[in-house]
């Protein structure tokens, strides 16, 4: 299995996570746009697209599943956390889990297109 896809997209990640707190958060209107609805769903179909190669289903569930969880928890670790820091330490902002579905989905979608440009490729 080819973990480099999952290597650069965890930097991607986690570059796009330092940058809300180092200040890009600021523009929330514009940080939104440009990693949520941008730069980490073409990461995440990338990133399986390019582990398509020789994965069977099972491995394929369990990446779609942890890249969905990491689309879920972007989210809130960054706007969530950041209301629940300057609003109220009482206040708790529970996870939206239908985003976990939302990155499965963008997985599953790299996968088919990995394996299609693949197939594309053979002939």
């Amino acid at each position: 299995m080819n973990k480099k896809p999952i290597f650069v997209y965890a930097g991607i990640w986690t570059v796009c996570l330092a940058a809300f707190w180092l200040g890009l958060g600021q523009d929330a209107m514009g940080y939104s746009l440009l990693v949520f609805y941008a730069v980490i769903p073409i990461s995440i179909i990338a990133c399986s697209a390019f582990m398509s190669e020789d994965l069977f289903f099972g491995k394929i569930a369990i990446t779609a599943f942890w890249l969905g969880v990491s689309f879920m928890v972007i989210e809130y670790f960054t706007f969530s956390l950041a209301n629940m820091i300057t609003i109220s330490f009482e206040r708790i902002n529970p996870p939206h889990w239908e985003n976990l579905l939302v990155g499965m989905i963008l997985s599953v979608i790299g996968f088919g297109l990995g394996a299609l440009i693949k197939k594309i490729a053979r002939k």
